[in-house]
Parts: structure tokens; C-alpha cells; sequence
């Protein structure tokens, strides 16, 4: 036997494992059954020679969210384990980011172990994809999201649904592999490449083109009267991100932004429902002189 595998790195477990809230929006599996599989391997994962096996473990118990911590240097930046080239940086606000994250330290950083497909694979993670920013050997970018490779026009333009500005896209786009990605504009149900305002190969600024129609109110009606300029935000998870930036929205803006969802799916997506609850009338009823007979629901601390 080698060093006993404990569930969660450091033995760092959420107090309650029934209640836990995954850090990854792809995970389906509970933290019990995680647990329950626990058990049946622990054995084998402590076994010598199965380290890589038990770190990827308590990788997904952290992205499940059993563990408050997976183990820093665990899965490294580099995937041949090699160290990270001293003086890179990784741009996690974009190209244009003011304030980098040293690529030496950059796995300590919580974000750095989430993955963006699959939970438990050190390969998938942020920070084994970010490898060719820090200079890991033969590791290069293979996804831009503006066709002439360059920051978007506006860098800091929010995207309420995600909580999520320009710059943030960007670098979560740099990360993807050229098979994982068919249509960059459809694959992710928007248009970010117009929305960021990006150039196309020729310099010119992307125009808004878009064969799928994503209505904001239904049944063809409009904004409820008096309800352009209302924050239908403003008190939930959506509004701030660690004090960095500011994701309130009116209903106006809300709408527009639906101008760039390309797929039904999008557009049915939770966050444009609940803006929609906030600022539409209720189907079937009718704005009548000014006045609108339906309530408007607030939910607090929203999680995505």
C-alpha cells in the first residue's frame, strides 16, 4: 500500500454532503454516491503507483463540491509535468487583462481547477488548458473567439446569463481545442463574436446576422408599460461577482440582448425565463391602459 487516498484532499469535506452545490454546472452525480464510490475504491486508490488516479478523484470530489480544496499541484499546469515557464502569465479578463495570474501560482487559484467538459480529468481543467500560456512544452492556442485573433472591441460587455464579460469569453474560448468547436456563434447558443464586437478576418467589425429568432416577451407582446428602465436583477446572484463587476440589467437591455441567442435552447434557458417573468406580461394577458395585472417575483441569491 502507498499513502491512504482520504476522500478529499487534506480531508477538507463539506460539512454537509447531502446539501453540497457542484462547482461545475456539467455534474449530475450527488456528493453521496461519490462517497459510496469512496468506499468501494479507497483501497485501490492508495494502492502505489495510483497517486495520478487519487488526485484525479479528489479533483472531482472538489469540482462536485464535497471538498472545499483540491490539491494545488496535484495536476500542475504542464500535462508532461514539467514547471511552468518562470515570468508567463494566463489573462483570465482576456488579452486585455490588467492584472494577470502568474502562471507559477495559477493552479492555487480556486477557478484553475474547474473543468470545462468533464469532472475528474486534470487535462480538462483551466489550468492544464491554459498550458500554452505559460510555456509548457508543445501546448498552443487552437480557438480564438474573433476571427482576426485580436480582443474583442469591448472587452468588459457583460453577459448577464453567465455572469460573464467579453474579456472572460475570450479567454474561456482560447481554451477549447479546434474538434470541440463546430459553429463558435451557434455551439453556445449566442453570438458572442457581434455581441463583444470582434473583427472578422478582413478588419471589419462583425455584423449581427442571425437565422434564429429568440422573442423576449411572448404571444408578440412587448415590455409591460413602465417596466423598460426596471432592474429585474437587482436582487439576486446575477447582480455582482466578488465586487469586480456589475451585471445589473433593465428590461430593455434584457431584450436586446436576445437579439444575438442563436438556438431555441439558449432562449429558453433559466435566466432569460426569469427576465422574462420580471418584464413581460403573463401569457395570455394584455397590457390595458398602462396597467398590467401580474406580479413580479424577485429570487434571491440565484445560483449558476
Amino acid at each position: 500500500m502507498g499513502v491512504e487516498c482520504t476522500f478529499c484532499f487534506n480531508d477538507e469535506e463539506v460539512s454537509n454532503l447531502g446539501a453540497a452545490t457542484p462547482n461545475m454546472g456539467t455534474i449530475k452525480r450527488s456528493c453521496l454516491d461519490l462517497k459510496a464510490e469512496y468506499d468501494v475504491r479507497k483501497e485501490s486508490l492508495s494502492k502505489n503507483g495510483a497517486e495520478f488516479k487519487c488526485t484525479e478523484f479528489q479533483l472531482e470530489g472538489y469540482q462536485t463540491g464535497c471538498c472545499t480544496q483540491a490539491d494545488p499541484d496535484g495536476c500542475g499546469i504542464c500535462p508532461d509535468g514539467s514547471p511552468p515557464g518562470e515570468g508567463y502569465v494566463v489573462p483570465t479578463e482576456g488579452s486585455g487583462d490588467p492584472n494577470p495570474e502568474e502562471c507559477e501560482g495559477y493552479n492555487f487559484q480556486p477557478m484553475s481547477n474547474n473543468g470545462i467538459f468533464q469532472e475528474g480529468k486534470c487535462a480538462d481543467t483551466r489550468a492544464q488548458r491554459s498550458a500554452f500560456y505559460c510555456g509548457c512544452p508543445n501546448q498552443y492556442q487552437q480557438v480564438w473567439l474573433c476571427p482576426d485573433k485580436r480582443p474583442p472591441g469591448r472587452r468588459r460587455r457583460g453577459d448577464f446569463t453567465r455572469s460573464e464579460n467579453c474579456g472572460q469569453t475570450e479567454y474561456l474560448f482560447s481554451l477549447f481545442k479546434d474538434y470541440e468547436i463546430t459553429d463558435i456563434n451557434r455551439d453556445f447558443g449566442f453570438n458572442y463574436q457581434a455581441w463583444c464586437e470582434c473583427n472578422d478576418k478582413d478588419g471589419n467589425q462583425v455584423v449581427l446576422e442571425n437565422d434564429y429568432y429568440c422573442p423576449f416577451c411572448p404571444e408578440g407582446q412587448s415590455i409591460k408599460e413602465g417596466f423598460h428602465d426596471f432592474v429585474f436583477n437587482e436582487d439576486t446572484a446575477m447582480v455582482d461577482i466578488n465586487g469586480k463587476f456589475d451585471y445589473r440589467r433593465t428590461c430593455r437591455q434584457a431584450a436586446d440582448y436576445t437579439r444575438y441567442v442563436t438556438t431555441e435552447f439558449k432562449c429558453a434557458s433559466e435566466y432569460i425565463q426569469f427576465a422574462r417573468n420580471a418584464c413581460c406580461p403573463a401569457p395570455g394577458l394584455r397590457v390595458t391602459m398602462g396597467l398590467v395585472l401580474t406580479g413580479v417575483l424577485m429570487v434571491r441569491n440565484l445560483f449558476f
